[in-house]
């Protein structure tokens, strides 16, 4: 069986929506991140405030677990 590091996941979900899979991923350990992961955010958070607080959220939470976010 292979380990996670040799995956590359792309996910929906880079302005923090609760539902998205990202956010499951970051806040329900539907994965277990490392602390040599690196999400990357190839996107600009569309304008809101919800938006901008639900993705503060999600990096603060990977920095949290030590988890490089680009």
């Amino acid at each position: 069986m292979q380990e996670a590091a040799d995956y590359v996941f792309v996910v929906t979900g880079h302005q923090g929506e609760p539902k998205s899979v990202l956010a499951r991923m970051i806040f329900h350990d539907y994965f277990k991140f490392k602390r040599e992961d690196i999400v990357i955010f190839s996107c600009t958070i569309i304008p809101g405030e919800e938006n901008i607080r639900n993705r503060e959220a999600m990096e603060a939470e990977l920095r949290h677990k030590k988890v490089e976010d680009i």
